[in-house]
């Protein structure tokens, strides 16, 4: 793919030290915590160029290669330099070609290339530079006229993302005859995403609060999916639960069997616009949760009858509510090919999970605790939506619980196995827990899952009061009503109060996937304005006022940490019930 880019003149001087190029306003912030997957434009993640020499080394058509620069010391977001002179001769209708290495294993953030080409009559150049992965940007296209020469510096936004190591191939086409010129010398100045900054602050694993803090920070722009943050934090919760020795289950990804990947779509139009509303983000949507395919889906060739027919309905929906033409339909669900016609791909989000096999007789049975690890990312105008409460504040407590249930586990006190599932996509519609139950994974099915607890806002309010669903798919109380009624007075300060005052939101969190698959689930949730029952939402409710400092304000952190104690009273209750 051929990019042309915008260039921004500067005096041009080789001998300069390098300077960073400035950031764009559009660039992702760098991002702390473990390794920041990089992606290929496909959206799957790129195993590390191979550097191709210790320096770097030039290749000319017809020429021998000249002395190089050494590579700069790879240090997280310290810029790299590489700068070459071959005084090369650019023939008439002829093509130069130069290229320098990079050793370095990093991602550009930003990318200067300076130029000295001198030339009679630079209206006959096409200048194109091209990265190791194959990704150009054209550079001038026999523009200019009868000026001469070609100087200055070039702010390359288009390589983005993309891996340093490797050739950068710079080419100059002559298209003309009678005038000539030189490529005297170019460089590069690649100033690289911080892939090595400082671990989340030093405290306990298993205090949520430390998740919640490191989960919601400015630097994770609001764990969009699909979008490089939310993959930051995939992998910070990889590391965490490998940290404990649990296991990848996912068999089809071995690769990564922590991670499970999707596509994510929406209507072609419906996309970034319906995601971000008029000028705020998801600032409008007011209403807790989402439900199925709201704002984005999933496609892929094993999709389920059902679940074609259930987006074909929601496509439906939302043409005639917009008062557009639908496509046609003959008779039954729209096929995969005929639902890609009328979506836009997004990219690639991840569901990301561990399991800690059980000990007993029912080993072969799995309790599901979740927690979706997506929030909404930043609005057209750069605020970035933390969502410390929706749902740093649930995923925390499944990596706050981690600790204590291995150390049950090797006492041999869970029976059952459990499986912790941090869905992405959520956001968008339940998007990464539809997936899931409908691309089983081989021992983890529906026949193996023989409950499900889902963890959504836990953070907010006193601590002394949480709300909850228990029911099944019949709508009645599931045995989750008793197990969680035991585990609170098995607390040394039980919660004052359950409220059962959430029903209007039963099928709008994870936990509905599952009960419409005739699973029994259980949803906690912090509760609502009145202590008592009932009420609104938290103020902040997809607000960029989100933040860590507001669950501190209401309870010192308190609440998360108490919900985690429950959990792992559910859990143990769970796994170990006859």
């Amino acid at each position: 793919m051929s990019t042309k880019v915008a260039e921004r003149f500067q005096a041009f001087t080789p001998r300069a030290e390098p300077r960073p190029a400035q950031r764009s306003g559009g660039t992702a912030a760098a991002v702390p915590g473990p390794r920041v997957p990089q992606f290929a434009n496909d959206g799957f993640e790129r195993a590390p160029s191979t550097a191709r020499g210790p320096g770097a080394r030039v290749a000319l058509d017809g020429a021998p290669p000249p002395q190089s620069s050494q590579p700069s010391s790879p240090k997280a977001g310290a810029p790299l330099s590489q700068s070459v002179t071959p005084h090369a001769p650019i023939e008439d209708n002829q093509t130069v070609t130069s290229t320098v290495t990079f050793t370095e294993d990093a991602t550009v953030d930003t990318l200067k290339l300076d130029l000295d080409l001198q030339h009679t009559y630079r209206g006959d150049l096409t200048v194109t530079l091209t990265s190791p992965s194959g990704k150009s940007a054209v550079i001038a296209d026999r523009e200019g006229g009868s000026a001469d020469d070609l100087k200055g510096s070039f702010d390359l936004s288009a390589f983005a993302g993309e891996k340093a190591a490797g050739a950068w191939t710079l080419s100059v086409k002559d298209s003309a005859r009678q005038d000539t010129g030189t490529l005297e010398s170019w460089g590069l100045t690649i100033t690289p995403k911080g892939e090595e900054p400082p671990p989340p602050p030093a405290s306990d694993d298993s205090d949520p609060m430390k998740h919640i803090e490191w989960l919601s920070s400015d630097e994770l722009r609001g764990r969009d999916s699909p979008s490089p943050e939310l993959t930051a934090a995939a992998a910070y919760v990889e590391e965490h639960v490998k940290k404990y020795g649990l296991l990848g289950p996912n068999t089809n990804n071995p690769s990564d069997p922590y991670q499970q990947k999707f596509n994510v779509f929406s209507f072609a139009g419906e996309g970034q616009e319906a995601a971000q509303g008029a000028s705020a983000g998801h600032a409008e949507h007011k209403d807790f949760g989402h439900q199925l395919f709201d704002e984005g889906f999933y496609l892929d060739e094993s999709m389920p009858v059902e679940t074609r027919e259930m987006l074909t309905r929601k496509y439906e929906e939302s043409m005639k509510a917009a008062g557009r033409p639908l496509a046609p339909r003959s008779g039954g669900p729209m096929s995969v090919e005929e639902l890609k016609q009328l979506a836009q791909f997004d990219g690639m989000a991840q569901n990301t999970m561990a399991l800690l096999p059980g000990t007993g007789p029912h080993k072969d049975e799995v309790i599901v605790v979740m927690a979706h690890l997506d929030h909404v990312g930043v609005n057209r105008n750069g605020q970035v939506f933390n969502g410390a409460d929706d749902n740093a504040s649930g995923s925390g407590v499944l990596l706050g619980a981690i600790p204590e249930l291995v150390e049950a586990q090797k006492a041999g006190k869970l029976d059952r196995s459990v499986l912790f599932l941090w869905t992405g996509a959520e956001e968008k519609g339940l998007v990464g827990s539809q997936y899931f139950v409908d691309n089983p994974i081989p021992g983890l099915g529906l026949k193996e899952i023989t409950g499900v607890i889902n963890m959504d806002m836990v953070g907010r309010w006193d601590d002394q009061r949480i709300s909850a669903i228990d029911t099944n798919s019949r709508g009645q109380a599931s045995y989750f009503r008793d197990v969680l009624n035991q585990a609170n007075q098995k607390m040394a300060d039980p919660f004052d109060r359950i409220n059962q005052d959430i029903n209007q939101y039963r099928d709008r969190q994870d936990g509905a996937v599952f009960t419409r698959k005739g699973e029994d689930v259980l949803f906690m949730f912090e509760g609502l304005s009145n202590p008592n029952g009932g009420g609104g939402l938290i103020p902040e409710y997809h607000q960029t006022t989100d933040d860590i400092d507001k669950i501190v304000r209401d309870n010192g952190g308190n609440k998360p940490r108490r919900v985690k104690d429950l959990m792992v009273n559910v859990i143990q209750l769970a796994s170990n019930r006859s």
